[in-house]
């Protein structure tokens, strides 16, 4: 049975590598002779930019907010028939026992749930609410009430997420990091490389002046800065581990997941640089190999060498055949340039993955 689908994405790139909206860099000059773009940047780009394919492979849905009490928990218990003031006691409880809030009442830092999870949260919250409705009734207020529900369901609230606990398909696809025992580890079934320059380094630095003008003066303020722009050729890497996607993911399909993956894996270096620079095209080569253990084609590309991305997809090739002799034939090898297309590609590995989780 195959076990592993590794993506090698080629892909040219030149702006600023950001890990999320804020427009941030995120790479690294190691020794002045190579960049480096961190794997976060990847994965937060995978994550935004394909949030409804993701919905429409996944029935396991995962919620990534600091504002879920509000949005999400407290209709749930209004619609279970739970007065509003002892809704917001158990929501300002259960924020407690998670992670605190804010003075808005929101989390006091994005939590990562899953549907099932608020489900469950729900289902305990109506059950202790309906057993100490009388105590929660009589304090002043919801703070007073939640302070009531935390003393007088004990261990019940944490015992119940802690059981219940389950992320949905991103989170079980990229993980769940998380210091408070309620909400256990998730280990992703996706694994991330950095982004590799194959060639030696090339920044440029691109300077930019602000000025704003005071209404009726001639005076103002003015900021002058500058950004880091990585240029050049890059190879960046995801595995896939497919027994633990099946294993936490049971009833999922998981070929359609992996086809999601590498869509979103090719598409990745066109939401790199989307604040503050011009985004890049996607990627120019995709190799995708399923197999019993991930093949990287990491190794061809230790001598720092300028190639074009056509250069560096052959040599990744060269190096990859070079394993396939040590480990064995892969179960599957296929390019995005022998495919055709994206939609091919991902198809191709698709039908691989079913038929192997069929064996």
């Amino acid at each position: 049975m195959s076990q592993t689908v590794t993506i090698t994405t080629i892909f040219p790139f030149a702006g600023v590598p950001n890990r999320g909206r804020d427009g941030q860099p995120k790479s690294l000059n190691l020794g002045g002779l190579r960049q480096y773009m961190s794997p976060q940047a990847f994965r937060a780009a995978m994550r935004d930019q394909t949030v409804a394919p993701l919905a429409d492979v996944a029935t396991s849905k995962t919620v990534r907010s600091r504002v879920s009490l509000h949005r999400r928990l407290l209709p749930a218990l209004i619609d279970k028939g739970i007065d509003e003031d002892a809704a917001k006691a158990y929501a300002s409880a259960v924020a407690q026992v998670i992670s605190g809030v804010d003075e808005d009442g929101a989390w006091s830092a994005p939590i990562v749930l899953g549907e099932r999870e608020l489900d469950a949260i729900v289902e305990v919250g109506v059950s202790l609410l309906e057993e100490f409705s009388e105590a929660v009734g009589k304090a002043d207020n919801a703070k007073a009430g939640a302070k009531v529900i935390e003393k007088k369901m004990g261990s019940g609230l944490r015992k119940a997420i802690h059981n219940t606990a389950f992320a949905g398909t991103e989170a079980i696809i990229f993980g769940r990091m998380v210091t408070n025992p309620d909400l256990p580890r998730v280990d992703g079934a996706l694994a991330s490389s950095v982004a590799l320059g194959v060639g030696p380094l090339q920044v440029a630095h691109d300077f930019f002046i602000v000025r704003d003008e005071l209404t009726g003066s001639t005076e103002g303020t003015a900021h002058m800065g500058t950004k880091p722009l990585s240029n050049g050729t890059f190879v960046q890497e995801n595995v896939v581990d497919l027994e633990r996607l099946r294993r936490q993911l049971p009833d999922e399909d998981h070929a359609g997941i992996v086809e999601w993956i590498i869509r979103a894996s090719a598409l990745a270096p066109t939401q790199l640089a989307r604040a503050g620079s011009t985004a890049p095209p996607g990627a120019s080569e995709v190799i995708v190999t399923v197999a019993g253990a991930s093949r990287s084609a990491m190794e061809a590309f230790m001598q720092l060498k300028d190639m074009s991305p056509q250069e560096a997809a052959g040599q990744a090739q060269e190096t990859l055949a070079q394993v396939d002799k040590l480990y064995g034939s892969p179960d599957l090898r296929v390019t995005l340039t022998g495919a055709g297309s994206l939609d091919a590609l991902a198809a191709a590995v698709g039908d691989q993955v079913r038929t192997s989780g069929a064996a």
